[in-house]
């Protein structure tokens, strides 16, 4: 996944229902695993407020649209 793809979440979250639509905004990489880590990835929600829609992800709970 890179910046400023689309995408759509796979797993419902507090005040985010699976299926909810995003833009990724940013990718980060964090050590956090001993395996190399992994990335993590702001997206900005659609139909969110600005100061709700953005949310932070890893990546097996987004899916990109095509």
């Amino acid at each position: 996944m890179k910046v400023g793809e689309l995408v759509e979440t796979t797993r419902a979250r507090i005040g985010i229902p699976y299926g909810t639509l995003g833009l990724i905004v940013e990718r980060e990489h964090r050590d956090i695993l001993e395996n190399g880590g992994c990335y993590i990835y702001t997206v900005h929600l659609v139909g969110k407020p600005s100061t709700f829609g953005v949310r932070w992800f890893l990546g097996r709970d987004l899916r990109v649209i095509k």
